[in-house]
């Protein structure tokens, strides 16, 4: 799909909710996509579940969201995400 002004990946950003309750609290986390990608430096959070949530800001790009377990400092979850401007974003766990 070709890139216009109203569905820029520059105006995309990945938000990252700790989890409390079966519910989503605060945002802990987040990330500019840039060139394709994005990383979130969890740094010192605990293991526990997250939301991982696509927030398509100005964009055309519609959102998307997964819950994850994170399994703390030992170890990392790695996602791609499928955008669209005409479907939910759509996560794949690696």
């Amino acid at each position: 799909m070709a890139t216009s002004n109203s569905s820029r990946l520059e105006d995309v950003a990945i938000v990252i909710r700790k989890v409390h309750g079966g519910r989503p609290g605060r945002i802990v986390g987040y990330s500019a996509i840039n060139n394709g990608s994005y990383s979130v430096d969890m740094g010192d959070l605990p293991a526990g579940k997250y939301l991982i949530q696509v927030d398509p800001g100005g964009s055309m790009y519609m959102t998307g969201e997964r819950l994850v377990d994170y399994p703390g400092r030992s170890g990392s979850v790695r996602q791609n995400w499928t955008l669209s401007t005409g479907r939910t974003a759509l996560p794949t766990l690696q």
